[in-house]
């Protein structure tokens, strides 16, 4: 702890190195995959829960509230062995099983390896994120004002862009800081079940392994 203001870190007691040293890469890599996984999440939950918003007890309506209760059961490393079983042995072989990069050769030629950990953290956030945008929309839609503007002739993509969706964007947000929070808490499991080389598999081996000395 006292070391943290110099982020002097202390050295490790199996390799001899700097712990900062060894953290580096790993951090650089878990925020590509925090990274790639934002990507993805956003988007696909913004589309998801303007459309589930936008056709009630519809087929994706559905889904989504399908989709919260079975990710509410669901750990995160049990969604990321069941993408293992499913997209990496025997009944279909479409991507490596563990996601151990080749620190010799660039990363966008090992995407493939990052394919899985990021559906298992999209899968872990995506009903929530989803819920939310779909709720926040519901809300929007039947107030005062949008429903003003559709009497007024306001053609029905335009309200949404203009009157729902800017006044949904606040309260998304919140959502969004806190699926962030789940993502940094949840990379430790997934990185743990696809041996990803990043800092969230560090600290579950060495919270195991007394592996820092001062």
């Amino acid at each position: 702890v006292r070391g943290l203001g110099t982020l002097d870190l202390g050295t490790s007691l199996t390799s001899g190195k700097d712990v900062v040293e060894q953290l580096a890469p790993r951090i650089v890599a878990s925020a590509l995959l925090v990274g790639l996984t934002v990507l993805t999440l956003l988007p696909l939950a913004f589309v998801l829960g303007t459309v589930a918003a936008l056709r009630p007890h519809g087929l994706i309506d559905r889904v989504v509230s399908a989709m919260v209760l079975l990710i509410i059961a669901l750990p995160g490393f049990i969604i990321a062995i069941l993408l293992v079983v499913l997209f990496a042995t025997n009944v279909v072989r479409w991507f490596p099983p563990t996601s151990i990069i080749d620190s010799r050769q660039p990363v966008w030629e090992q995407l493939d390896l990052f394919v899985l950990p990021v559906l298992a953290l999209v899968l872990g956030s995506l009903p929530y994120m989803t819920e939310s945008i779909r709720t926040t929309l519901r809300e929007e839609l039947a107030s005062e004002h949008v429903a003003w503007a559709r009497l007024s002739g306001v053609p029905g993509s335009r309200v949404l862009l203009r009157y729902a969706v800017p006044n949904a964007i606040a309260p998304t947000l919140q959502v969004a800081g806190t699926t962030f929070i789940y993502l940094v808490g949840g990379i430790v499991a997934v990185e743990t079940v696809f041996a990803f080389p990043g800092v969230g598999a560090s600290l579950a081996h060495d919270s195991a392994v007394k592996h820092v000395t001062g």
